[in-house]
């Protein structure tokens, strides 16, 4: 292999490499923080849990609240529809833990029920 192609390669291969590093340092630091868990126990919730059952996988929620978010400093990515806020007498809300600025709330109906999600981020 002559030389220019040597360092050709090796200039194609410092960024491949620089990403790679950079998405396993953000990674590990979403594992090591709990944010990479908690996602994944919010997938886990289904319409029709009970509350018991959803905090049971995501842990005691933040707040307890009428509305799904905090004010208007958060921008859901996914609003809520209407009939999801007419269905829902409240909300557990909880903040993912680590570096992320997520936000998780369940709407619970009159029964204790889980009828609707809302994810957002500030």
């Amino acid at each position: 292999m002559s030389k220019f192609k040597k360092i050709t390669l090796i200039i194609l291969a410092i960024p491949v490499v620089g990403l790679f590093c950079l998405w396993a340092l953000f990674f590990s630091l979403d594992v090591a923080t709990g944010s990479y868990s908690f996602r994944k126990s919010v997938k886990a919730i289904q319409l029709g849990m009970s509350r018991g059952e959803v905090i049971n996988k995501l842990g005691q929620p933040y707040k307890e609240s009428k509305e799904p978010f905090f004010g208007d400093f958060i921008v859901f990515e996914k609003p809520p529809h209407e009939t999801f806020k007419s269905k829902s007498r409240y909300y557990l809300i909880w903040f993912s833990p680590g570096i992320a600025d997520e936000i998780y709330s369940v709407g619970l109906d009159a029964e204790d029920k889980a009828v609707g999600t809302v994810y957002g981020s500030s």
